[in-house]
Formats: C-alpha cells, sequence, structure tokens
C-alpha cells in the first residue's frame, strides 16, 4: 500500500540518495571479508585448499543475508521518511491563485499583486504576528540583493493577502515576488513555497486621461444628409457595479445590445458633484450578444468614490449612467520610525464605527504596549504613547473586525 501511495517523482527525490547509502554499508561490509580469511588462515593454516568452500558455505552466506538486512532496512526508512514527509505536506497551507498571474507582462508601474491562500481543515488563518514584510520578497529578477518595500494587508474573511509597493517599480523590468518560510499559519506551520515573475511595462507612456466627452460636442462635426433612413445608435447596458478587491475597485459593466458606439469613459468622484475623467475603454463594436467590460482603479481615494460612466456614439453624442458608490477604508501607521519617549501615530478611515485592539511586541516577541478602543466611522486617528521603552525595532499589530495590520516601528535613540 505505501509503494501503491508514492507518486514517482517523490521516488526519484526521496528515495534516489538512499540507494547510494546503501552500496556504501555493503562496501563497507565487504571490505572486512579479507580480514576475515586472514584470521581463518591463523586458526587452520592446513585448510587452505577447503577455504573457497569454507567462503562460499560459510561466510558469505553470513554476510549476505547481513547485507540483505542493511538494504531492506535502508528501503524500509526510506519509504518511512518520504510518507511521513509526503503527509506532512499535505496539511501545509498554500497559495491557491495570485493576481496577476505567473509571467504576466506590461504591468503598470504602480501595480499591487493579491495571493489567494488555501487551507487545509486543520487551519483557518495565518498567523497575524508573522505578516510582516518580510513575509514576502519583492526585487528585481537580475538584482536579487535589492529588496523593493512594501506594505502587507490581510484580508481573513476571504483568505488573500495583497501585496503593495511602497515605490514606484522600474518600467519594463522583470520581478519576482517571493514567499518566504517566515509566514505560518495558526497551527505554526509554514505554507508552500511559492514565487511569482511579472513584468512592467512602458509606464511612461501610458495612455493619458482622455479629454473630457463634453468637448466632443464643441467639434466640428461632419455634414451628414437629413435622411430618415439614416441609422441611430444603440446602447441596452444591463449592468453597472464596483467592489472594492484589496485597496482597488474593480469596475465592471455589460451590455446586451450595442450599435454605432464609439467608448465609455470612467468617471470619478468625492461628493457626487464633481467627476473628473479616470480612463477610456473603446467599445467591442455592434453586437447582438452580451458584452462584459472591467477596468481597476488602483489608486481610489480613502473614503467615498462614486463612480459613472459616460458613454458616446460615432456622432459623438453623450449620455451618462446612474453612479455607484465605494468606501475605501484604511489603518495604516502614518510614521514607522518614532523619537524615544514619542508617540505612534495610527490613522483609522473607516465606514462604520468598530472596535479595536493595538498590541506591541519587542524583539522577543514579548508583549510590551498594548491598547484597544472604540474607532469612529469616517476619518479618525489614535495617538498611542511609546514612553518609557527602550529604542530598538518592534512589531506593532493592529486589528479590527474586518482588518489585520503588522508594522515594524522604530523607537530612535535621543
Amino acid at each position: 500500500m505505501i509503494f501503491l501511495y508514492l507518486r514517482q517523482n517523490d521516488i526519484n527525490s526521496h528515495i534516489a540518495p538512499i540507494i547510494p547509502l546503501g552500496a556504501l554499508l555493503t562496501t563497507l561490509r565487504l571490505a572486512e571479508l579479507p580480514a576475515d580469511l586472514l584470521q581463518e588462515r591463523k586458526k587452520n593454516p592446513e585448510a587452505q585448499n577447503t577455504l573457497p568452500l569454507l567462503l562460499l558455505k560459510g561466510i558469505m552466506l553470513k554476510e549476505i543475508l547481513h547485507l540483505k538486512g542493511v538494504i531492506f532496512r535502508t528501503i524500509w526508512l526510506g519509504c518511512f521518511i518520504l510518507l511521513a514527509s509526503s503527509m506532512w505536506a499535505q496539511q501545509r497551507a498554500y497559495v491557491g491563485s495570485s493576481f496577476p498571474r505567473n509571467e504576466a507582462t506590461n504591468l503598470q508601474c504602480n501595480t499591487f499583486i493579491t495571493v489567494n491562500l488555501e487551507f487545509p481543515a486543520e487551519s483557518q488563518q495565518v498567523d497575524p504576528a508573522t505578516l510582516t514584510p518580510e513575509a514576502f520578497l519583492l526585487y528585481p529578477e537580475d538584482q536579487s540583493h535589492k529588496k523593493v518595500k512594501t506594505r502587507l494587508a490581510y484580508n481573513a474573511e476571504h483568505q488573500y493577502i495583497q501585496i503593495t509597493p511602497r515605490e514606484l517599480l522600474d518600467e519594463e523590468r522583470a520581478y519576482i515576488l517571493e514567499l518566504t518560510n517566515t509566514l505560518v499559519d495558526d497551527r505554526g506551520f509554514s505554507l508552500k513555497p511559492f514565487q511569482l515573475r511579472f513584468q512592467t511595462g512602458l509606464c511612461s507612456g501610458e495612455k493619458k486621461a482622455a479629454p473630457p466627452v463634453a468637448a466632443r460636442g464643441e467639434e466640428e462635426e461632419p455634414e451628414i444628409a437629413e435622411d430618415e433612413g439614416i441609422p441611430q445608435p444603440i446602447l441596452h447596458m444591463t449592468f453597472f457595479a464596483a467592489a472594492m478587491i484589496g485597496d482597488s475597485v474593480d469596475v465592471r459593466w455589460e451590455t446586451q445590445r450595442e450599435f454605432m458606439m464609439a467608448d465609455f469613459t470612467i468617471d470619478r468622484s468625492a461628493d457626487r458633484k464633481e467627476f473628473m475623467i479616470l480612463d477610456r475603454v473603446g467599445s467591442t463594436g455592434d453586437s447582438e450578444e452580451k458584452q462584459a467590460y472591467q477596468w481597476i482603479d488602483v489608486n481610489p481615494m480613502l473614503g467615498w468614490n462614486y463612480y459613472r460612466l459616460t458613454f458616446a456614439d460615432i456622432y459623438g453624442e453623450i449620455d451618462q449612467s446612474d453612479t455607484v458608490a465605494i468606501f475605501r477604508e484604511d489603518i495604516s501607521i502614518t510614521e514607522t520610525e518614532v523619537p524615544k519617549d514619542g508617540a505612534l501615530d495610527i490613522r483609522f478611515v473607516l465606514k462604520e464605527q468598530s472596535t479595536m485592539a493595538f498590541i506591541l511586541k519587542n524583539p522577543r516577541g514579548k508583549i510590551v504596549k498594548r491598547k484597544a478602543g472604540l474607532i469612529k466611522p469616517m476619518k479618525d486617528q489614535l495617538s498611542v504613547s511609546l514612553q518609557g521603552l527602550r529604542p530598538g525595532t518592534y512589531l506593532a499589530l493592529l486589528r479590527t473586525p474586518t482588518h489585520i495590520v503588522a508594522e515594524k516601528i522604530r523607537i530612535n535613540r535621543p
């Protein structure tokens, strides 16, 4: 049953190193045979003619039986180690999928990475204390020593981690995101290894935001003969919505019928009064079937974001959709370096009133500061005194019912 359980690649990777070990033991044991023969000659010098017969019937039989036991014990030990390691590997959490996917190209320089986690039945989430910037390493493929500073955000409800670089990535450059063994689950097991490779595009040459659509009406329109047979544009929109994905907003819409449409413009506002143009998406063309569109706002505003679509036909006539609203929440430490006996400032942007817990740990993992409170909706700020703490590096943990933030801070010497 054990051999049926083993896969071929497991046998190659785990059993193969054990075979040379068995061969080494066999060689060492056979090296003792000349000494055994010498002892036999000293005891019975007259029995030299019968010595080969004794060797075949006696000594060799003994040695063969001994070596047979050594080889079988070595193989069974290897099977046991392989079975134990395979069963342990199946119990570890792992990255099920990622955005962007592996080997993605032409990404924006302000891109972010989202990894979706899969947990076994015995585990529920990652250990928040290990959710530090060292859990994921981001670096250029050709300069692995040049680490890019990142910020992690963990969503325990949907089990994903968003990694956001703290600086713009270089354009047209390949990067590697690597999961380290410092990230463990709530049982203390490290996650399975994971590596993602992606490449940025020409960020400086990205498409500029489209000019206001209303300005098209001021352009000189071509002369079109007034004829009752001129076709009229048709747009039947069936769906328009926006949703938060990490720190970004996913805007989607669907149409059931399009005829003589030109493009869709995505507009955003903080107060539902003054809108700014974010981008423009071209129409897929005339269609009598369902068409789905998607656009991601990688830098939404903190607080309320109102989105609408402005669609234009090939004649330059425009119309607008209803607005959809999304609230972007945020919990962050404004400064990671604090003077001795100073205070740590924490910014909260929450849609609803929420409870909060703050924990500060020293390098040995001991809790040296703890605080809890009630956070007001919308924008709020909390200041935590660090009076009496020694200079050095500490781990700050912020937890609400929907957010977990881990950040390393440093208390400087006076």
